[in-house]
């Protein structure tokens, strides 16, 4: 963690260290590097070399895989005991809250299914939520997001002054990467008319 000189008067040759706090640019880069050092360090993991955020751990027949999202952390296991485990071990490093279940993560809802053995994911709330942003909450559902034969091109943006200040507070580029999220996490068939739009 950084240090720095202060220079008040009668504080020469003084160093004040600085923690890490939420909202600074570097805060989530120092917990991070914390992270990685508790879990590759000290529990045994492996940083997937795919992803940063994934990290993976085999111990006898039993896979331990967690994903980091700042600092909500997603674990999972074959064995309910090694979680357990686990959770003891980390508090060795950290001060952690476990919220039980997993249901919800990043804005996707998660169902499990214990006695078909299913997983199911969506982002039902979110959809909803963006929809309402928008003031689109009571547009009419169809079959295909697009019609095929549509074609957008840079001859339909706005050309004069007026035009402009007419969708000057229209949160365009919002509501595509709110689209975006949403066809990389449930809904890959709006992702032609995502990139259309884009």
């Amino acid at each position: 963690m950084p240090a720095s000189r202060i220079g008040a008067s009668g504080s020469a040759g003084k160093v004040c260290h600085l923690k890490t706090l939420y909202r600074l640019k570097q805060s989530g880069h120092c917990w991070y590097q914390k992270l990685v050092e508790i879990l590759v360090g000290h529990l045994g993991f492996q940083r997937s070399s795919v992803d940063k955020v994934a990290f993976l751990r085999w111990r006898r027949k039993e896979l331990m895989v967690i994903l980091v999202h700042v600092d909500d952390c997603a674990i999972m296991s074959n064995s309910l005991d090694t979680i357990l485990i686990f959770k003891n071990a980390i508090q060795d490093h950290v001060e952690i809250t476990s919220m039980g279940e997993l249901h919800w993560l990043l804005g996707l809802e998660i169902k499990r299914n214990r006695e078909n053995h299913t997983l199911g994911l969506s982002q039902r709330a979110y959809i909803e939520s963006i929809l309402c942003r928008h003031n689109l909450e009571n547009s009419k559902p169809i079959s295909i997001p697009m019609e095929t034969s549509s074609r957008l091109s840079t001859a339909q943006s706005p050309k004069t002054t007026l035009e402009t200040a007419a969708i000057h507070d229209k949160p365009y580029h919002e509501a595509v990467g709110a689209l975006m999220y949403t066809a990389l996490g449930t809904r890959p068939d709006i992702s032609y008319t995502v990139q259309c739009v884009s």
